[in-house]
């Protein structure tokens, strides 16, 4: 079982009532959004279980705003099912350390209608409780795909009709005067070193946000948000 912090996380979890084991709040909470969410819960048979709120925060920390919930383990979407028909919008993420940052791109992906988020088992941050928290949800909405190489999986994206797209600062190309004219995979990299150099040669396209200021460069969340709403959205 995986453990869901904080009320958005866990609202969006009630959805899928039969995914979710027990949900956990501290005797007597009073907030009312905590209220609703518990009697959502026992709409949908889930069982409510009230703990004192020293156990509470033991066990769970000040972090998940007095409510977690149990629920079954991510089920993986299978990589041989995502086709361009239908899923013309994917994501890729190429290694991504930070579970704040994977997180949030999730949400963002799934805020503009990205529905498939394809990603490594290796050496990328993976959906821990702090990612599903911080997606407020969004995983329960989104096909997730774990693959063994990311070069080997763009490789075949493109056999399937797929046009990969490199988010490069380096890169001429702006964003905004780019367009996909079909079925696009976005690809991001890392918030070190970005795109492998391996990926930067598979992709068709790279493209660049204009920037005006005088830091170097933004988040990979902040740029995943303005990439993905100028391409997909």
């Amino acid at each position: 079982m995986s453990i869901v912090k904080g009320k958005r996380a866990v609202s969006e979890a009630i959805l899928n009532p039969s995914q979710v084991e027990r949900i956990f709040i501290p005797f007597g909470a009073k907030d009312p959004d905590l209220r609703s969410i518990q009697n959502a819960a026992r709409k949908a048979k889930i069982k409510v279980q009230e703990l004192s709120r020293h156990e509470f925060e033991s066990r769970y920390g000040k972090e998940a705003q007095h409510i977690v919930a149990l629920v079954a383990e991510a089920e993986f979407f299978p990589f041989s099912e995502v086709d361009p028909d239908n899923y013309p919008a994917v994501l890729v993420l190429d290694h991504l350390h930070d579970p704040h940052n994977f997180g949030a791109i999730l949400r963002t992906a799934e805020v503009f209608g990205v529905q498939v988020v394809i990603y490594a088992k290796d050496r990328q941050a993976q959906l821990t409780p702090t990612v599903v928290q911080v997606s407020s949800g969004a995983v329960s909405h989104l096909k997730l795909v774990r693959v063994s190489n990311i070069a080997q999986s763009i490789q075949s994206l493109k056999k399937r009709g797929y046009l990969v797209i490199g988010a490069d600062e380096k890169s001429p190309i702006s964003v905004a005067d780019y367009r996909p004219n079909g079925p696009a995979a976005l690809v991001l990299g890392n918030e070190g070193e970005g795109l492998s150099r391996l990926v930067q040669e598979l992709v068709d396209q790279s493209v660049s946000i204009p920037m005006h200021g005088k830091v170097e460069s933004l988040n990979v969340s902040v740029a995943a948000g303005i990439l993905i709403w100028t391409l997909f959205a």
